[in-house]
């Protein structure tokens, strides 16, 4: 889902930046982001530099995190003021698994990497 979002980075910017202060209260209803950064976003000027930080967070939170954004955009509360967003966020596919580390996984990980480390 990262790729999707880089890949479409400047239709975002450019379709996004229209009216980011909305789009930023539905990520935060959403809890897509925690309240400091949303404070963050709230308080910075200049339209495009807000939604690029805000895409750059939501990159940096992986996977998981992407597929919500992208799910976020097709909501029509999201997109009803980006008609071409609208169109573009119709072909995106979000169905995709998603990422889920068990508490297991995780430690099997840890000690492979510790064991690798130590060789």
């Amino acid at each position: 889902m990262a790729e999707i979002i880089v890949k479409n980075k400047l239709n975002l910017i450019k379709w996004l930046s229209s009216d980011h202060v909305i789009l930023l209260q539905h990520v935060q209803v959403n809890q897509l982001i925690p309240t400091a950064q949303y404070r963050e976003l709230m308080d910075m000027t200049g339209k495009d530099r807000v939604v690029i930080k805000l895409l750059d967070i939501i990159l940096g939170k992986g996977e998981n995190v992407c597929r919500d954004f992208l799910d976020l955009l097709k909501n029509d509360d999201v997109n009803e003021f980006y008609p071409e967003l609208r169109e573009w966020i119709k072909t995106v596919d979000t169905k995709g698994k998603r990422i889920v580390h068990t508490y297991r996984e995780a430690q099997v990980t840890f000690i492979h990497t510790i064991s690798t480390c130590q060789k």
